[in-house]
């Protein structure tokens, strides 16, 4: 009888995990990861040579644990894979453990398909695993809150148009949290605090609960104002004295067993004299706008004459209108930072609700009934980002547009800066209706097959734009928030057309 064999046996699933075995002084942020020789969790086969025939068997990894722990117990955190399935990531929730030993291992098991399921491989009555362990010691964490480890706040680190009375919700969201900063000790107090350049203080309190920072912000902020926004662990108790911890006794000067009426003191320092400083835990550097609110800051701006530009001859128009205001739009409400997750404050959208030109010419032909025909819809662009339909498609265009935090010069002396409104829905509506015109043509007219809606869109060109008023709501939204947290409608008059 022939000796049953493992066909797994020669195949090293596992080649790595990191921190390496006995390495020193990790980085409290640092991801450990595990590599693997093998895509995890995907099908491959192997040859088995069986008497008289080789058989095709088809196999799959399965991930049993990646782990790690200090001092026994399991650190909470989240897998994350590389889009081969060749390499996870463990993302602990908190910092690593700092000065701690840290354990980790990963255990991978095998599944065969059999007849269209997956079941658990076996040798020898026992499960097929691949194990591979590690143990290293971190390093000291940080006193402080590095702005690396920001996911996102609000205000935004470096905004120079800080809106003070928009909302008094402020936040600060970690990527890994950082509880220890939050647990001073009895002596200290945690407190908030913005500063400005002439050291006027304004202050507030502040709680954590798993790598959230939450707050509201005093209502004393003043306007155009560069502040220093900081957390502090302030002493509970004011400094002293230097001669605070002295005692002194009093005794009788006794010469020949005869008091002498003279007074003597002994003087003694009990203990170590300690005094306690302020210390940041986190710093950023804003400057409020001159507007309040981001409302009055819209409200401020004074338009010129709308002009309606060719885009595409000789029907397709956009409209243009310029305005002066004595303050620009910075990067962060234009573009967004790492702060804001790479999304900008502001943000527009069309109201078309009473508009004559959509409701009248353009939504008939290009968007009534979409999909078109339950099948037909729109791919040349990406659909969510400007909406179908395009209601999105304008913006603010600013020259320069870099305006941001420069700590040579915080108030930011603005250089002359030109602005205006760009309506471009028309541009992007017209390369819709081509791409449904030819998936039109391509699905029915080849084939004979028709309807009055898909003969209305073959054989239309696209609509002029038409004289009159053209709404735009201009959106403000704080990082990570889905709703608008304020909106100011600006009307935008096109003085040609029918």
């Amino acid at each position: 009888m022939q000796k049953q064999q493992n066909v797994l046996s020669g195949i090293r699933v596992i080649s790595q995990i990191t921190p390496s075995q006995g390495e020193k002084e990790v980085n409290v942020f640092n991801a450990p990861q595990a590599v693997f020789n093998m895509a995890v969790n995907k099908e491959f086969n192997v040859s088995d040579k069986q008497v008289g025939k080789t058989v095709q068997r088809s196999f799959r990894i399965k991930l049993e644990q990646f782990k790690f722990t200090s001092e026994g117990k399991d650190i909470t955190g989240a897998m994350q894979w590389n889009e081969a399935q060749d390499v996870v990531a463990f993302n602990s929730i908190d910092v690593l453990p700092p000065k701690k030993e840290i354990k980790g291992v990963v255990e991978v098991s095998f599944e065969e398909n059999k007849n269209g399921t997956w079941t658990q491989v076996l040798f020898e009555g026992k499960r097929v695993t691949e194990k591979l362990e590690t143990t290293f010691t971190t390093g000291t964490a940080p006193d402080y809150i590095p702005h690396s480890n920001i996911e996102y706040t609000y205000p935004v680190i470096g905004q120079l148009n800080y809106y003070k009375d928009e909302t008094r919700e402020g936040y600060i969201k970690l990527k890994q949290g950082q509880p220890y900063l939050f647990e001073p000790g009895a002596e200290w107090n945690q407190v908030g605090r913005f500063t400005t350049a002439t050291g006027k203080k304004s202050e507030f309190g502040f709680a954590y609960n798993a790598g959230l920072i939450t707050f509201a912000t005093p209502n004393d902020l003043q306007t155009n104002q560069v502040y220093a926004f900081e957390l502090l662990n302030v002493p509970k108790q004011a400094s002293g004295s230097i001669d605070r911890n002295v005692t002194a006794q009093k005794t009788n000067l006794v010469v020949a067993g005869e008091n002498t009426n003279t007074e003597i003191k002994t003087k003694k320092a009990e203990g170590n004299l300690t005094e306690l400083e302020e210390k940041a835990i986190f710093t950023a550097v804003i400057r409020s706008s001159k507007y309040s609110t981001f409302n009055q800051k819209i409200t401020a701006q004074k338009l010129s004459q709308t002009y309606r530009v060719l885009q595409v001859l000789w029907r397709v128009h956009s409209l243009m209108t310029s305005f002066e205001i004595d303050e620009p739009f910075d990067k962060i409400e234009l573009y967004g930072n790492i702060y804001t997750k790479n999304k900008p404050l502001v943000s527009f959208i069309a109201d078309v609700s009473d508009n004559r030109y959509y409701n009248q010419e353009l939504y008939p032909l290009i968007y009534e009934g979409y999909p078109i025909d339950g099948k037909i819809t729109i791919s040349n662009r990406i659909p969510s980002e400007l909406g179908v339909p395009p209601l999105s498609g304008l913006r603010i265009i600013q020259s320069p547009d870099n305006f941001e935090m420069n700590l040579t010069d915080p108030m930011n002396s603005f250089s002359s800066f030109q602005q205006y409104y760009w309506y471009d829905l028309s541009y992007y509506m017209n390369n819709d209706l081509l791409e449904i015109q030819y998936k039109a043509a391509n699905q029915y007219l080849a084939k004979g097959i028709t309807s009055p809606r898909i003969e209305k869109i073959l054989w239309s060109q696209f609509p002029i734009m038409l004289k009159g008023d053209y709404k735009v709501n201009v959106q403000y939204t704080l990082p990570n928030k889905p709703a608008i947290n304020s909106f100011k409608q600006v009307i935008l008059e096109n003085p040609i057309g029918d």
